[in-house]
């Protein structure tokens, strides 16, 4: 995913002062399944811990015994909240995927199309701040 892409369609500008959207985007992250890891109103900062999206296993036998690997795959949100002028706040979402503890967002792994896509998730987490505003 892109700097631009983010930018594009992971950005909304709600009007509605910083301390009362950084209270309503922690509601929406958390009605959406994410436990919030940092909380920072000062800084305008909110981090997810990661959610559990699938976990896939394989499974290797060897005579009589058996191993099996498995692999989860989660997802992170990182929002940055800013105050424009006294009485709107722009919300940046950056999303991350890992497989295991591997930040693998940096490769061709988006889908940004279609109803599981990330521009879908997008409006949904803002759709759930601007309901909570």
């Amino acid at each position: 995913m892109t700097p631009g892409e983010v930018q594009a369609f992971g950005t909304r500008t709600f009007d509605a002062p910083l301390a009362a959207t950084f209270e309503a985007t922690v509601g929406a992250l958390q009605v959406l399944g994410y436990e919030i890891a940092v909380a920072n109103p000062d800084k305008g900062a909110v981090k997810t811990q990661r959610k559990l999206l699938r976990s896939t296993g394989q499974g290797v036998s060897v005579g009589y015994t058996t191993s099996i690997n498995v692999v989860h795959v989660s997802r992170q949100y990182f929002l940055n909240l800013t105050a424009v002028g006294d009485a709107r706040t722009q919300v940046v979402a950056e999303p991350k995927i890992f497989v295991g503890d591997d930040d693998i967002s940096g490769g061709e792994i988006w889908a940004l199309e279609g109803p599981q896509g990330e521009r879908a998730l997008w409006e949904k987490l803002f759709a759930e701040i601007q309901s909570n505003l």
